[in-house]
């Protein structure tokens, strides 16, 4: 493996383009249909590897499990915050 040079860009994450194939109920925001949404990958307060999707147009926002089918998670799902 080459070293990099000090004068090459560090490549830089977005949290409105992940990396990876995108989560099911991830490509879209499910309320209005904007393709340029916000998805945070995380684990939800009940341990769930989740990534969390917000909509700059329609402000919506949910969570959609990493191995799941495209459902937004339901509060319980998510368990207690805070």
């Amino acid at each position: 493996m080459a070293a990099r040079r000090s004068d090459d860009p560090e490549p830089l994450g977005s949290f409105s383009q992940p990396a990876g194939p995108p989560v099911p109920g991830t490509a879209v925001c499910l309320s209005c249909g904007e393709p340029r949404i916000t998805r945070i990958r995380m684990r939800t307060p009940s341990g769930i590897p989740a990534v969390f999707v917000s909509c700059p147009r329609c402000e919506k926002n949910a969570w959609f499990a990493v191995d799941g089918d495209g459902e937004p998670l339901t509060a319980a799902d998510i368990g207690p915050v805070g």
